[in-house]
């Protein structure tokens, strides 16, 4: 799937040099050396590629660094190059979503993980529809929530 529209008139209207690389360099720059720092993480030894079975829970992994931003993470990086990252895969995963002809909402991996299926914790299942119910809440609100299941988890996950 091509990103730029074929139309050339339409396709050069889209400043994606002088209205994003020229806009932030240095942010691209951090965000594509997070990249190949994830993939050395969680692919060593593969070349550079987004294994998006390793990667799910975007909007949620993104707040929880934003609740962080302006600090550095264990491994060196900054929050905030890492909540770049995701908000960048949210939104990548939305226009494919709407290319394909689906609800934007749809390409949330929570969204896709509310049908049921045999077998699943129940305990999982509610707690994605509790999710869900809490989608359309401030962003205050799913910040406490966020808080609420971390500790009822007793462990922090990032």
């Amino acid at each position: 799937m091509n990103a730029l529209p074929s139309d050339a008139r339409a396709r050069k209207a889209i400043p994606v040099y002088s209205g994003f690389v020229r806009y932030f360099p240095k942010a691209m720059a951090a965000v594509a050396e997070l990249s190949r720092i994830g993939n050395d993480q969680h692919n060593p030894g593969e070349p550079l590629h987004w294994n998006r079975a390793k990667s799910g829970d975007e909007l949620d992994a993104c707040m929880r660094h934003l609740m962080e931003a302006g600090t550095i993470d264990d491994d060196g990086v900054r929050h905030s190059t890492k909540a770049a990252w995701r908000a960048m895969a949210n939104l990548e995963k939305e226009l494919e979503a709407s290319a394909e002809g689906e609800r934007p909402q749809d390409a949330s991996p929570t969204a896709k993980a509310s049908g049921a299926s045999p077998g699943r914790d129940a305990r999982v299942e509610a707690e994605v529809a509790q999710r869900l119910e809490w989608a359309g809440a401030s962003l205050a609100d799913r910040i406490a929530w966020e808080r609420h299941l971390e500790l009822k988890r007793g462990a922090r996950t990032l």
